[in-house]
């Protein structure tokens, strides 16, 4: 099998000038050549770079995702120049499939198109014609990047995610996963439940009594936010979470805590809203020192927001490679250390890894904060965050104040929202 493959592929050689000319070839013998590969390789990732002796070189054509326009042909055939999906432009890129899913497109398209074999620097592509790019609406044959949501935290500046989330729902915005980090996690889950409005319902509703929120809950019960009243009562009774559509949602939901023994992020998917699913959420929402480590089988967590504060790159890491990011921050936002470090120290003295992730959390944050810049620019993250500082402390008791911040949010993501469409289109 090998000999015949090798000898197929010389013959694709034989068929090009050195200059580099292009030459056409069938569709099925595209497709037979992607079979013969997975008899040799077995199914791997489509890129290949392989050497002969140091001149002949082939690489498998990576397909390219169409976003919709009248006009987004010519930029998806230009993007395929690119085979590495780096440079990609403004709602378009690169989509790596494997071999076998190339295959299958190939043999549907048998008869009825033809592709581009084409060499450049020593390596052979496969493209498509522009006439098949633009009629490829028609034919539906789209390959989707899995899209993720990534929720920051920020205590009660989390009115402005509940706001932008909400002009989401109210306009279908639909993701594979998301990803939650303390307030992040105990307001997103509400996405997951296409709760409209319950957010800042219930926290304009609740914040002004002690057991929500408060000195004396602390003082009381170990946790400023009251642990039962936030996470059973008001949930199960007084403004009840939709467990069901939770539950039958298809998008994972992925909530962050900090494993108060060794300081590392732990990831957990929330399938359903039972007991042990709502302490994972309050795992990721104690913020230390003033609440008590939630006691999860053989660990203890904390506050996620402390491990991994924007886990935009455990996201990539999971394959999702489109990705919104919703901040609570402005743009120009800078972390500096904490002016009561020594206080810290004492309090947190318990848990020596709290300590240390606490002191390192400054430079964590902002190194995230950059690479999100970085994915922003690269075309593959769309971020949403407020133009200006929320002004917005960890306890909030005036709920217009509440109502101030949720509605910016909603600004914010209506202004954006045609664009955030286009993003989660493909």
């Amino acid at each position: 099998m090998f000999s015949e493959y090798s000898d197929f592929m010389a013959l694709q050689v034989d068929e090009l000038s050195a200059g580099g000319t292009l030459q056409v070839i069938t569709v099925l013998r595209a497709a037979v050549l992607c079979i013969g590969h997975i008899f040799i390789t077995g199914t791997r990732s489509l890129v290949h770079d392989i050497l002969v002796d140091g001149t002949l070189g082939y690489q498998f054509f990576q397909l390219p995702v169409y976003s919709g326009g009248t006009n987004g042909a010519a930029a998806v055939l230009h993007a395929c120049a690119d085979l590495s999906g780096s440079n990609m432009s403004a709602g378009y890129g690169l989509q790596v499939v494997d071999e076998l899913t190339l295959m299958f497109c190939l043999i549907s398209l048998f008869l009825s198109h033809k592709l581009f074999l084409f060499k450049n620097e020593n390596r052979f592509h496969f493209t498509l014609p522009s006439l098949f790019l633009q009629e490829v609406t028609k034919e539906c044959i789209l390959f989707v990047m899995k899209k993720g949501l990534v929720l920051e935290g920020g205590a009660m500046r989390g009115m402005f995610t509940a706001g932008v989330m909400d002009v989401f729902l109210e306009n279908n915005i639909e993701f594979d996963a998301a990803i939650g980090v303390s307030a992040g996690a105990a307001f997103g889950c509400n996405y997951k439940s296409k709760q409209i409005g319950r957010v800042i319902r219930y926290n304009k509703r609740y914040c002004n009594y002690w057991r929500y929120s408060s000195f004396r809950s602390l003082l009381l019960t170990g946790d400023i936010y009251g642990a039962k009243f936030c996470y059973y009562d008001i949930p199960m009774e007084l403004d009840k979470f939709d467990r069901e559509t939770f539950r039958n949602n298809p998008m994972d939901f992925y909530v962050v805590a900090t494993d108060v023994y060794t300081g590392k992020a732990v990831y957990h998917n929330m399938t359903d809203a039972n007991n042990e699913n709502m302490e994972w959420l309050r795992a990721s929402a104690s913020m230390p020192m003033v609440s008590k480590p939630v006691k999860i089988g053989d660990s203890a967590y904390l506050d996620g927001g402390m491990a991994d504060s924007i886990p935009l790159e455990y996201m990539q890491k999971k394959g999702f490679q489109k990705n919104v990011v919703i901040l609570t921050q402005p743009e120009d936002y800078v972390k500096h250390q904490f002016s009561a470090i020594p206080l810290i120290r004492i309090l947190t003295s318990r848990y020596p890894a709290v300590k240390k992730a606490m002191e390192e959390r400054p430079a964590m944050y902002n190194a995230q904060a950059a690479y999100v810049k970085v994915c922003e620019e690269k075309g593959d993250t769309l971020v949403i965050r407020p133009v200006s500082p929320l002004n917005l402390g960890s306890i909030e008791h005036d709920p217009d104040e509440l109502q101030r911040v949720y509605n910016e949010g909603r600004k914010v993501a209506l202004e954006r929202i045609e664009e955030v469409k286009r993003f989660t289109a493909c």
